[in-house]
Parts: C-alpha cells; sequence; structure tokens
C-alpha cells in the first residue's frame, strides 16, 4: 500500500496507541496496571473514524447512506453466523450454540426493522439491492479486490475515489460491501478476526447513531421529542415507531439499546479475553481500520 500523503489519515498503530495510551493511564490511576488489549484498541479506531463522520457533512445523510452499508452488511453477518452455528452444533458446545443463536434470531429481526424503514420511506429495497448486487456481480471477483484497495488508497491519500467504472452507487459503499463480503467468505479469516470486525462497526454504529441521528429524529437523552417531519408514523404513546425502529434498537439511550449495549460490551469483552496472538491482533486492527475508513467516507 502506497505511504498516505500530507493531510490523510495517520496508520492505524497510531490511531490506536495514541488513544489507548490514555485509556491505560487511566487504568494505572484506578490501581490497574492492564495494558490496552484488542477490544480495547479496536473501540479506539472506532471513537476514531466516529469523531470523524461526526464533524462532516455526511452525518446528515447517514439515513440514506447507513442504509445501503447495514443491509448488506446484515446479510453477511447471518451467513457468518449460520456457519458458525453449524460448526458450534457439531462439536456440541452448547452455551456458546445458545447464544449465538439469539444473535442470530436478533440479527434477523434487525434486517426486518430496517426493511420496514425504507419501506415507510417509499424506497423499494429489494429493487435497490438487485441492482447493487447486478452492478458489483459485472465486475470479476479480481478486479473488484484492485478495485477496493484503490478505494483505500485514494481515501488513504485523501483524494475522492473513482476506482470502480460508472458507479451508479457511491465508491465507498462498494468497496465496503464487497470487503465485508471477501472477509465473510474466506476461509483463511478465523471466527475472531470476524469478530473483530463486526465489533469494530458495532461500536462505531452505536457511537454515531448515539451522538448524531438519533437526537436528530427523537431528542437527547434529557429532552426525548420525535421530529414530526422524520418521522411520518407517530406511534403510540410508549412505543417507537417503525421508521425508526431501527435507530431506536442501536441508540444508548433507545428504548432497544440496552441490549445493543450489552453486545458492545460482551463483544469487546471476549476480544480482549481471547484475541490475544499479535499477528491476529495486527491483521484484526487493520481490517477495522480499512472497514471503518470507508464506512467514515460513506
Amino acid at each position: 500500500m502506497n505511504e498516505a500523503r500530507e493531510g490523510s489519515h495517520p496508520p492505524v498503530t497510531e490511531i490506536s496507541t495514541a488513544q489507548s495510551f490514555q485509556i491505560s493511564s487511566e487504568d494505572v490511576q484506578h490501581g490497574k496496571k492492564e495494558e490496552p488489549r484488542a477490544g480495547d484498541k479496536i473501540d479506539v479506531i472506532a471513537r476514531y473514524y466516529v469523531d470523524q463522520w461526526n464533524a462532516s457533512d455526511l452525518a446528515a445523510q447517514l439515513v440514506k447512506e447507513m442504509q445501503k452499508v447495514d443491509h448488506v452488511r446484515n446479510s453477511q453477518r447471518v451467513g457468518k453466523l449460520a456457519v458458525e452455528l453449524r460448526n458450534i452444533a457439531r462439536e456440541e458446545r452448547l452455551p456458546l450454540l445458545r447464544a449465538l443463536a439469539g444473535q442470530l434470531k436478533e440479527e434477523q429481526e434487525h434486517n426486518d426493522y430496517y426493511r420496514k424503514m425504507l419501506e415507510i420511506h417509499g424506497i423499494d429495497h429489494e429493487a435497490y439491492y438487485t441492482a447493487f448486487e447486478t452492478y458489483l456481480n459485472g465486475i470479476p471477483s479480481g478486479e473488484r479486490d484492485q478495485l477496493t484497495q484503490e478505494v483505500l488508497t485514494a481515501l488513504m491519500q485523501a483524494r475522492t475515489p473513482e476506482a470502480f467504472p460508472n458507479a451508479p452507487f457511491p465508491q465507498p459503499i462498494l468497496a465496503i460491501c464487497h470487503y465485508l463480503l471477501g472477509t465473510a467468505t474466506d476461509p483463511e479469516v478465523t471466527f475472531l478476526i470476524y469478530l473483530a470486525l463486526q465489533s469494530g462497526i458495532e461500536f462505531a454504529l452505536v457511537k454515531a447513531i448515539s451522538e448524531s441521528v438519533f437526537p436528530g429524529v427523537a431528542g437527547t437523552r434529557d429532552r426525548l421529542q420525535l421530529n414530526l417531519q422524520l418521522v411520518p408514523d407517530v406511534a403510540e404513546a410508549g412505543t417507537v415507531p417503525v421508521s425508526i425502529k431501527w435507530f431506536d434498537e442501536h441508540a444508548e439511550y433507545g428504548q432497544g439499546g440496552k441490549a445493543e449495549l450489552r453486545h458492545v460490551k460482551h463483544g469487546r469483552e471476549q476480544l480482549n479475553r481471547n484475541l490475544l496472538e499479535e499477528s491476529d491482533v495486527r491483521d484484526a486492527l487493520r481490517r477495522v481500520n480499512d472497514v471503518l475508513r470507508l464506512w467514515a467516507a460513506a
């Protein structure tokens, strides 16, 4: 990969090390001496890219663009979880099997929330997804790998990516979806590495939605109030409108956000506890940095 030019993003080691030092220092002040581990570092990378995204004009377009990213992300995640469930079932690791089965069910529910949200806003998600797949499948897989790398390189060098030819969709959207698909179907990618990648996305989503999107549609923590211009289907008192249900599920102070916060906490703890090999940590941080760089530019 080419070196980044002046004005580009710092490398992943600088991102994870700088703020992780702050985490480590705070722990020492509280009597802890542990160095930041994989989950901590991934959360730091998520914080870095969310801060960039929150400060950009793109934050106002999350409803439009994140619908595109997460629809594909969830599809790949459900497929990966299904494979893991089969593997665990063969090994008879029943407690973990039950946990993953519950997560799979929740991901399917989130997909349904997403589809309903799109339908309320008049978006034909089937037509959109068909057009998206048709375009990407029209490009050979090896060429898609190269184009995705070109998009990443352009973003690292603070350039506007123009890799995918005659692209009917934003370049970072095409790149991130191909990147995730390749990761989900690569037999050499371990489940822990994939968990790191998905956790990084989840960490970033919860932060961005809680700080930028949900306040705009549902009000702040201290003053909850629906924005009627953005919420066309006001529900009965005490219930969440379908048009913002997916956002509510991913907001820290949404009615459904507690479950997502548990996933974030659990993912970070699992990565801290199990992602220990130095080479695996480097690979995980690299992949998380790639995907969140694309996400922040989408």
